[in-house]
């Protein structure tokens, strides 16, 4: 999926929409999926975990009382199946009758009226997730991920690829050095403990 925007990138960056790289824009885009662990897009297909049961009814004080399983993508757009023993019985169970959706948090509440099979993948549980609208701060993180990958692929470098010393460059000297620091700092916002990807992280549990 295609997170960032490239007449925005064009913007932070100061270039015409022309000059944005879409490879470069597809490298910022994988940084940001590397991040987060999964694709964001509400179009990719259904998802399916195997959930083992250890015990009949147990419950977790945390999901309310109730027996909850945490499904490893969020946000859930729907669930398409809730199957017990889906390799014998196969048992699909209810919406509201036999289960409930936390939808953000990505948990499925079996109601304490369903007793579950004990055993290894004994739940099956298709869904589909991502979101039908990316939130503001996702997509303002990736459009200064695609900036920063435009702007660090554009230092000035030498003939043996290594980024020019201060003395090589004059007058621009301000603007590159031989760390890279310049970019860095103008994309610091992005990193370290107080940057978006941080904060994001802990927003949305990635």
């Amino acid at each position: 999926m295609a997170y960032a925007v490239s007449a925005t990138v064009a913007s932070i960056l100061g270039i015409d929409i022309g000059d944005v790289n879409a490879d470069l824009m597809a490298i910022g885009d994988a940084h940001l999926e590397s991040i987060i662990g999964w694709d964001m897009d509400k179009g990719k297909d259904a998802e399916i975990e195997y959930f083992d049961v250890l015990r009949r009814n147990e419950y977790y004080v945390n999901y309310d009382g109730h027996m909850g399983f945490t499904l490893k993508r969020k946000p859930i757009i729907r669930v398409t199946d809730v199957i017990m023993d889906p390799y014998d019985a196969q048992t699909v169970l209810t919406l509201n009758d036999d289960y409930r959706v936390k939808y953000e948090d990505s948990i499925i509440i079996i109601n304490d009226s369903v007793n579950l099979d004990v055993g290894t993948n004994m739940l099956k549980i298709r869904y589909e997730f991502g979101y039908i609208t990316l939130p503001a701060d996702i997509v303002a993180c990736a459009n200064l991920l695609a900036a920063y990958y435009h702007d660090s692929n554009h230092i000035a470098k030498n003939d043996a690829g290594a980024i020019l010393k201060e003395i090589e460059i004059g007058r621009w000297r301000e603007l590159y050095d031989i760390s890279g620091s310049a970019v860095n700092t103008k994309y610091k916002r992005l990193f370290g403990e107080d940057g978006m990807i941080q904060l994001m992280r802990e927003k949305y549990g990635w």
